[in-house]
């Protein structure tokens, strides 16, 4: 389930969806330990649609709706070893389908 409505399942009154989303992010980098959060941003939000196969026969096909989330932000890394397998790995659950990359670039504040 998407973390803006699993927190919306969870809390009564409103929830700010971009809170939400850059708090996912923040519990999952920094547990890690390589990285120091300076500052982070949601700087783009769309839903993508996304076609999903069942392991049927025949195989029947259906389309759905993910949040497409850019953060934009400024870490310092603290473990270089560490932070190369974060790369690698990528975050998240859905990571092994292309989402969960973090792209890195020197420090500018275009998305």
């Amino acid at each position: 389930m998407d973390a803006f409505l699993a927190a919306c399942s969870t809390t009564e009154g409103t929830v700010d969806r971009y809170t939400i989303y850059r708090d996912w992010l923040h519990d999952r980098l920094e547990p890690t330990q390589c990285v120091e959060i300076l500052d982070s941003e949601v700087c783009a939000f769309m839903l993508d649609r996304v076609l999903r196969r069942d392991h049927q026969a025949p195989r029947k096909s259906r389309m759905g709706q993910r949040p497409n989330v850019t953060i934009r932000g400024n870490l310092r890394v603290t473990d270089g070893e560490r932070f190369g397998e974060l790369l690698l790995r990528g975050v998240g659950r859905h990571r092994a389908f292309g989402f969960g990359m973090i792209l890195i670039r020197p420090p500018d504040r275009s998305c």
